[in-house]
């Protein structure tokens, strides 16, 4: 998991960035949906595939996996922030670029409202 701000996001990755790390795919959930409902969707000779590309499937906020009402302090679930869609954006833009150090995204391929 990792903290950008906003929310902390779990994320999935398949695949191992090349040298140039110009390789990223971003391969968010759907909402409610978490990085083990993609699994199946990407690897090898898949589309989006672990051989070409460096593929992150970040969770969206408030799938349980990253932060939720349910697993945040404090557990007064009223109080938990209204995130936007352009949170989700920025989270995952933060993600790749801090986190694995990527400075361009391949595509961004995904489901309705997650792949937003």
């Amino acid at each position: 998991m990792a903290e950008y701000e906003v929310f902390e996001a779990a994320y999935r990755t398949h695949g191992t960035p090349n040298v140039a790390r110009d390789d990223i795919v971003v391969f968010p959930t759907r909402v409610g949906g978490t990085h083990v409902d993609n699994a199946h969707l990407a690897g090898p000779g898949r589309a989006p595939d672990s051989e070409r590309h460096f593929i992150v499937v970040p969770n969206m906020p408030g799938n349980g996996l990253s932060s939720s009402p349910s697993n945040t302090p404090p557990s007064d679930r009223m109080r938990f922030p209204a995130i936007s869609h352009m949170d989700n954006v920025v989270s995952r833009h933060r993600l790749s670029t801090r986190r694995f150090g990527i400075g361009r995204i391949v595509p961004a391929v995904g489901f309705p409202m997650g792949g937003q």
